[in-house]
């Protein structure tokens, strides 16, 4: 065998090795991210700070037939087929302040074929339910996913991010599945915005000759889910300039479609003291329309616990604007009865009306007219008709008039007839 042919057999040989070798050794693995599975969720820190931004590289995520469904997926309708929703990846929050929230991925890469999807539930692994308005796909303009939901404290939330397959272009029965990406979910509070306001003229927790408490109901009647908030205007005096110095908000509160929300004694919501002997105008602020009101019962020891229910009023379509004129009847001023009038400024600036007291002839009673002067975004108590106007005469089956005379005001009230003996009042709104 000539040299050269040693050598080649040789080459040969280390060439078959190496071979071997090669075919023997494990190759190398990327490994899942840690949040691969429910379990290993990615927490959302409750505080923050936010904006929060988390990157996963879900390339080497693995597909799990577990995962709950993604109700919004009209790319592929449930059931999704095989490679429909793959690389996903999870997180979870439980935020400390009830607020409005916006989930993204927005700014996650390649952006031209990493197809998101997110979904937000609310349970324990294993036993996910979706929250409404808590899934989307596409979000305007590219192939991300973004959601605005409100949050309550306390409650911790499972948000799902999956990659959306696609259609073989050559042949539509196959799907290709996604090969994830460089996912980066963000996390921030959003301003949210309330297209309806109402009003309730007054609540109280307060003491008069008894003490006074007010539960409010709040009944969702559109037909999606909502949320709302609340802010305690408190009450002012009238010629006040400005409103009072501290009006407090509740955090945002979510509503279901038809759901009901009660808040007993709604004061207390508010963290005020009953030192303070409050009592004021409630404003609610809604993504939905809604219907609302608050009950105000007496103590035990002198009243009863039904006491009256009002209707909030409708900031919209019920409040006076310039030169209307409403009326509240069935008011009575005399030895077994009183009358109290709550009147509320939906403006930032002063706002002039016109009061009227009528009898049952509908006659102005004597010294039974003055002008109002409302304080800004707040209420005033005008306390017995008779102690505020100062006439004498006794008013039964009476009516108020009252017009509003500033323009850019929107001015709201009711009257409570108490009787004097037991101090339970009935509730009478001011209608146009």
């Amino acid at each position: 065998m000539s040299d050269y042919s040693v050598t080649a057999l040789r080459s040969g040989l280390a060439a078959l090795s190496v071979a071997a070798l090669l075919v023997g050794a494990p190759v190398a693995t990327a490994s899942a991210p840690s949040n691969d599975s429910c379990a290993g969720a990615i927490v959302i820190p409750a505080n923050g700070p936010f904006p929060f931004t988390n990157l996963t590289d879900s390339t080497t995520a693995f597909d799990d037939s577990g995962d709950p469904l993604l109700l919004c997926n009209t790319k592929f309708p449930s059931p999704p087929p095989v490679g429909g929703v793959s690389k996903t990846v999870w997180f979870t929050f439980s935020p400390a302040t009830t607020d409005s929230y916006q989930i993204d991925t927005l700014l996650s890469t390649p952006a031209l074929n990493y197809d998101t999807i997110i979904g937000v539930y609310t349970g324990t692994c294993g036993n996910l339910a979706p929250l409404s308005n808590g899934c989307n796909d596409d979000t305007t303009g590219s192939f991300q996913s973004s959601v605005s939901v409100v949050l309550n404290a306390g409650t911790t939330y499972t948000i799902l991010v999956g990659g959306l397959g696609s259609r073989d272009s050559f042949n539509q029965n196959t799907i290709i599945p996604s090969a994830g990406g460089s996912l980066k979910l963000n996390v921030k509070r959003v301003a949210v915005n309330y297209p309806y306001k109402y009003f309730i003229p007054s609540v109280a927790h307060a003491q008069g000759q008894t003490l006074y408490v007010s539960d409010v109901t709040v009944t969702n009647v559109d037909g999606g889910d909502g949320s709302f908030t609340m802010q305690f205007l408190g009450h002012g005096k009238p010629g006040d300039q400005l409103p009072p110095p501290s009006q407090p908000t509740l955090a945002a509160a979510t509503i279901g479609a038809g759901a009901t929300r009660e808040y007993p004694d709604v004061l207390s919501s508010f963290g005020i003291s009953v030192a303070d002997n409050p009592y004021g105008a409630l404003a609610i602020l809604s993504t939905r329309k809604l219907l609302v009101g608050a009950k105000t019962t007496t103590s035990p020891a002198t009243g009863g616990t039904f006491g009256q229910f009002a209707l909030g009023l409708d900031a919209s379509t019920e409040l006076l604007s310039l030169n209307e004129t409403g009326r509240i009847i069935g008011i009575r001023e005399d030895p077994t009865t009183r009358t109290n009038v709550a009147l509320v400024n939906n403006s930032n600036f002063q706002c002039d009306t016109q009061v009227s007291i009528k009898n049952s002839n509908g006659d102005t009673v004597v010294a039974g007219e003055k002008t109002v002067r409302l304080p800004p975004n707040t209420m005033v108590q005008l306390s017995g008709l008779k102690n505020y106007f100062g006439f004498a005469d006794d008013v039964r089956s009476g009516s108020i008039l009252v017009k509003n005379l500033s323009p850019s005001c929107g001015v709201g009230g009711v009257a409570y007839v108490i009787d004097n003996t037991t101090q339970d009042p009935f509730a009478v709104l001011l209608r146009k």
